[in-house]
């Protein structure tokens, strides 16, 4: 193909439009690209902090020398909240304790 059929064809080179578009192009998609990894990593960040802050809720502390007595008036307090509201109070014995637990389930069934 000749020079002056090619140019007036338009075969032998792309237009500078179209070739000043592509990188343009390639750019946008790369920007729009690391905009999707980034908000994509602010998120995996987020889930993060909530399952730290969720596993700090469920924390539990045990003790080598438990309050038996503090443990079981407590039991007693959150299963038989009207009748032992004021269980903190009273000066009962871990005997006295355990046998009012097993008053309680006596009649329980779970």
């Amino acid at each position: 193909m000749s020079p002056v059929t090619a140019l007036l064809v338009g075969a032998a080179a792309p237009a500078p439009a179209v070739a000043s578009w592509r990188p343009s192009r390639n750019l946008l998609t790369r920007g729009k690209l690391r905009y999707k990894i980034g908000t994509d990593i602010k998120d995996i960040k987020n889930r993060i902090n909530e399952v730290s802050e969720r596993r700090g809720r469920y924390e539990l502390h045990v003790s080598l020398t438990p309050n038996m007595e503090k443990i079981f008036k407590n039991m007693l307090r959150q299963f038989g909240k009207e009748k032992y509201h004021n269980i903190n109070e009273a000066t009962w014995g871990e005997a006295q304790l355990i046998n009012e637990l097993k008053e309680f389930f006596q009649d329980k069934s779970y």
